[in-house]
């Protein structure tokens, strides 16, 4: 569904800035083809034209960024509508379900399939394995799934086949805050909050200092 609002807001988008585009050449067209015949016909004179001119590129230049600044506005507003949809969702159903618990971090990846769309398949039966300590890259271009395989990890999402075990347990049958609690994510597209650096990575002040300086040793 947010794929689907997503490229339907980026259509919108550019064929709004394009019918914009357009109505200012035409506008454009038409206020030089008047000019011309004014100066022509002797109604003006060449000075005349030339500040008639540069008071119209001020005024269209403003109400051509008028225009695009509400299509802006438009965006961000649907944008803040949706995270406000989101945030009033109901919490997510842990009933019945166990903590994770991490020991050695061992990931086993079976079989996995997925796919936003019933006829656009993103990841098709999927297996690998990472042991404890071992770092691996996913490489492929725009849209094969890199990103949903983080997102499946953290049960942002549900896969269609398969199932992804984390030290001998299934996380489909484990709760949402355990296992997003012992799995980070950093995303490609990094958001610096106007804050400490500390609350960045922690954001909370009354996290020791020692503790955050243990997490960066490990990191590093």
């Amino acid at each position: 569904m947010l794929i689907k609002s997503y490229i339907k807001q980026s259509k919108l988008q550019f064929i709004s800035n394009n019918i914009i585009s357009l109505i200012y050449f035409i506008a454009s067209l038409i206020f030089y083809i008047v000019c011309a015949v004014f100066v022509v016909n002797k109604s003006i004179n060449i000075a005349q034209y030339i500040s008639i001119a540069a008071y119209y590129g001020l005024v269209s230049s403003d109400f051509q960024d008028i225009l695009k600044d509400n299509m802006q506005f438009q965006s961000r507003k649907t944008s803040v509508e949706r995270v406000f949809a989101l945030l009033e969702e109901d919490y997510e159903d842990e009933s019945g379900l166990d903590n994770i618990k991490i020991t050695d971090g061992r990931t086993n990846i079976n079989n996995l399939s997925f796919s936003y769309q019933k006829d656009i398949v993103v990841l098709n039966d999927i297996s690998f394995s990472v042991s404890s300590g071992e770092k691996i890259g996913i490489v492929g271009e725009s849209g094969v799934g890199k990103s949903t395989i983080a997102h499946l990890l953290i049960k942002y999402f549900t896969p269609e086949n398969g199932d992804i075990v984390i030290d001998g347990q299934n996380i489909a049958k484990c709760t949402y805050s355990s296992i997003r609690n012992n799995i980070g994510i950093v995303s490609q597209e990094v958001i610096i909050f106007d804050t400490s650096i500390k609350e960045n990575i922690c954001f909370d002040k009354s996290v020791p200092d020692d503790l955050i300086w243990n997490l960066l040793d490990k990191q590093i």
